[in-house]
């Protein structure tokens, strides 16, 4: 997706404006009137550095797993791209970037769906769950629950791969982003650009931490996750871990 920038049409600019001010109002949200998307982002936490790093788990989050499920995230729609949106706002913001509408859209997930979700996330303290979608797919003529089942399903077909495994074995310790990648393409041989990115963060120690692996997919194609066609090409996506970084344990969060 190119970078989107502001259009010099006086009418679009207008537009723009209208979208910019509804970030400030809290007010219900429309569903958008062009809600195609590029493609879907798969965060992958690794758990144990992101409640090292955020130092926002409570006890409730379930030290069993190493790798949970962070979010299933759409990039900007392109009415919003084409309305001149900076991506970022979308990045930030969601659905609380789209025009003001009079009403909510239901976002009915199942007590099912809920319930395998928190099992598989950080628990915060607060509702991932209804953050989820009111942030990420309210304003998108999308079925939440279905939609969050997929991404369920795509990190119960990740735990299976070689990059998986490469990582299970690397914990404790500091690794190489190039032996990342190495693993993953015995999985995938040719992922395309910005298919799978490291997000890294540093701890109090000044550690490069990963906290998560990010997966770009097709929406027409993410349920044949984990085949090579599931994925899309994002330009200009890069990993944010230095050429080593580090995959604490449970036992390194305080």
């Amino acid at each position: 997706m190119k970078i989107s920038r502001f259009p010099h049409s006086p009418c679009r600019f207008m537009g723009v404006l209208a979208v910019l001010w509804s970030l400030c109002a809290p007010q219900a949200h429309a569903a958008l009137p062009n809600t195609k998307f590029d493609h879907y982002t798969i965060a992958l936490s690794w758990l144990p550095g992101f409640c090292l790093v955020s130092q926002q788990c409570t006890p409730k989050t379930a030290h069993e797993n190493l790798i949970g499920l962070h979010g299933i995230w759409p990039s900007e729609p392109r009415s919003l791209e084409n309305a001149g949106l900076p991506e970022k706002i979308w990045e930030q913001r969601g659905c609380q970037a789209v025009p003001i509408g009079a009403h909510s859209r239901a976002t009915p997930i199942s007590a099912e769906t809920q319930a395998a979700f928190r099992r598989v996330t950080a628990d915060t303290g607060r509702d991932l769950v209804a953050h989820e979608a009111e942030k990420h797919l309210a304003c998108l003529e999308l079925d939440p629950d279905k939609t969050i089942r997929s991404a369920l399903k795509v990190r119960e077909d990740f735990l299976q791969t070689d990059m998986a495994a490469f990582l299970r074995a690397g914990v404790g310790k500091k690794i190489s982003r190039a032996a990342f990648f190495a693993a993953a393409r015995r999985d995938w041989p040719r992922f395309p650009n910005g298919g799978i990115v490291l997000r890294c963060r540093r701890d109090v120690k000044k550690r490069a931490i990963l906290v998560e692996v990010q997966l770009a997919l097709n929406p027409a194609s993410i349920e044949d996750f984990p085949h090579m066609r599931a994925f899309a090409s994002v330009t200009g996506r890069r990993s944010s871990c230095p050429a080593k970084f580090f995959l604490p344990d449970w036992s390194d969060v305080p």
